[in-house]
């Protein structure tokens, strides 16, 4: 059975049953069996930002924090204000792949992609990138999103300049590994790209 709990109890279990569209989350579930039905019904969600100690707990249920937040990411998708730009960034492409066709399918005007996963969709095109970190077994992935995102009328934008390393002297000491920013076509084979340079950052920001 579902316990509830009254919305004035201050503990880590508020809300033992929580409504969020149509999740209810119940109280006797374990936090990897909360976490896994919100995130099938509630969105991109995961154990990444929980205690181990927190994880086998008996009882738990999702808090008040996370309500707000998902609530808020269903009126931004559902009904966004116009226009509409998503920037998404992160190491891996793959990780984002539903969060991707969930907002071109809602017609997100604009797509900023920056962080590691850049470079997965710029080796896709054909560019150098380096020792960049880039899942090579996403590049058809990455095409097919971009030329999901172009018949469906999405703009993704993708770094035109970038901060790069040389990756041998980085992992020797990155506090005195020389930094330089090029284009993105610029990449030397023994060089890494950090983040998006000055250039994609006032592109990214108009």
């Amino acid at each position: 059975s579902t316990e509830r709990l009254p919305s004035h109890q201050t503990t880590p279990a508020v809300w033992a049953e929580s409504s969020i569209s149509t999740t209810t989350v119940d109280v006797g579930l374990s936090m990897d069996e909360i976490f896994k039905k919100l995130g099938k019904e509630g969105g991109m969600l995961g154990m990444s930002g929980v205690s181990p100690d927190m994880r086998d707990v008996e009882k738990a249920a999702a808090g008040l924090l996370m309500e707000k937040e998902l609530e808020y990411l269903g009126r931004a998708l559902d009904n966004p204000e116009r226009p509409f730009v998503a920037i998404l960034g992160g190491a891996k492409v793959s990780d984002k792949i539903p969060v991707i066709n969930a907002l071109i399918d809602r017609k997100v005007d604009r797509l900023l992609i920056g962080g590691a996963m850049a470079y997965t969709f710029l080796k896709a095109q054909g560019l150098e990138t380096g020792r960049s970190l880039v899942e090579d077994d996403s590049l058809d992935l990455a095409r097919e999103l971009i030329e999901r995102a172009h018949h469906g009328g999405v703009d993704l934008l993708l770094p035109t300049d970038n901060v790069v390393v040389d990756k041998a002297e980085w992992d020797k000491d990155p506090e005195s590994a020389p930094i330089r920013t090029c284009g993105v076509e610029e990449i030397k084979a023994e060089e890494a790209g950090l983040d998006i340079g000055p250039r994609t950052e006032r592109i990214f920001s108009n």
